[in-house]
């Protein structure tokens, strides 16, 4: 009988282990600038690089075949829900922002 309880025990162990919390949880993820639409609102065409920059803080991404062109973007995933992208890029000509594409 306390053989039986011991095995029982054991067992029930065993399979509770497969139920961990680890199996069950997953971090909160975000990376990149943080694209508020409020700070997108206050761009306005006609800024210089060095503006945007003050405003938005330096950018994650510069397109290195277009130096004219900066990208903000923003990941956000919290757990197992669908991740969240926010992405604003920035057109520059002739040293000022020229286009905002959200």
């Amino acid at each position: 009988m306390n053989f039986l309880r011991m095995l029982a025990t054991l067992l029930f162990c065993i399979m509770l282990s497969g139920c961990s919390w680890y199996a069950a949880h997953r971090i909160d993820m975000q990376q990149g600038n943080l694209v508020k639409p409020a700070l997108v609102a206050q761009l306005k065409p006609g800024m210089s690089p060095e503006e945007v920059v003050n405003l938005m803080g330096s950018p994650v991404y510069v397109n290195t075949f277009k130096p004219s062109e900066i990208i903000y973007i923003y990941f956000e995933q919290k757990g197992w829900h669908k991740p969240i992208i926010n992405k604003v890029t920035l057109e520059f000509a002739n040293g000022r922002l020229a286009k905002i594409v959200k």
